[in-house]
């Protein structure tokens, strides 16, 4: 968990996992409109949330095969989270054809699907890190993209408005204030660590 603070802590709410979701959710809708605006025809069925954890968590290993795995985790182990969204927006792209042509949970098989089948890691790696759809997501676009969203739950918080647009499920009215607190408090902690870090390098390279 070296880089995957916030994510496997129950106390937390896995609140580093669902920030991580949301950056996603924004690469999605700014490098790959088409899909982003086709997944989020079906808000019943939290498709970037159940991605995000299936990747992130598991750091794809029950998504690619083996083969590619290994270059992706060195990747991972040499540059950090950002190895994490440059292969999830690969991954999506690569996957276009079958989710525009699904719909609801099925947008998940498909991709699970398709992605299991990505043999020629060639393809996905030059996606991945040398194709103009990735070259933008740099770690100061992921940097300015999480301290924007802990604004914004920060501001939510203090005007009493929802903020939360991935779990669509019905929560106890107290539980619902408890965690709006919660998240508050850890996206303030969050902005003030940001602030406190210094500018990471934005390269990427894959032997």
């Amino acid at each position: 968990a070296r880089y995957n603070k916030g994510y496997y802590t129950a106390d937390s709410g896995m609140f580093g996992l669902k920030i991580d979701c949301m950056v996603l959710k924004r690469l999605t809708k700014q490098l790959q409109p088409d899909v982003f605006t086709h997944i989020m025809q079906f808000p019943k069925c939290p498709i970037f949330m159940v991605l995000t954890a299936s990747w992130f968590i598991t750091l794809y290993i029950d998504t690619l095969p083996s083969e590619v795995l290994i270059r992706i985790w060195d990747a991972y182990v040499l540059e950090g989270k950002i190895i994490l969204f440059r292969v999830a927006v690969a991954v999506l792209r690569l996957c276009e054809d079958q989710i525009l042509t699904s719909s609801d949970v099925n947008i998940v098989n498909a991709i699970r699907e398709r992605a299991k089948r990505m043999y020629n890691g060639e393809e996905l790696f030059h996606t991945a890190f040398y194709s103009d759809i990735t070259s933008t997501i740099t770690d100061e676009l992921v940097k300015e993209t999480k301290d924007q969203i802990y604004r914004e739950i920060i501001r939510s918080y203090t005007a009493n408005v929802p903020w939360w647009d991935i779990c669509t499920a019905p929560r106890h009215k107290t539980k619902q204030v408890a965690d709006k607190h919660k998240y508050a408090q850890a996206a303030a902690e969050g902005l003030a660590q940001s602030s406190r870090q210094p500018e990471a390098a934005n390269t990427c390279a894959v032997s």
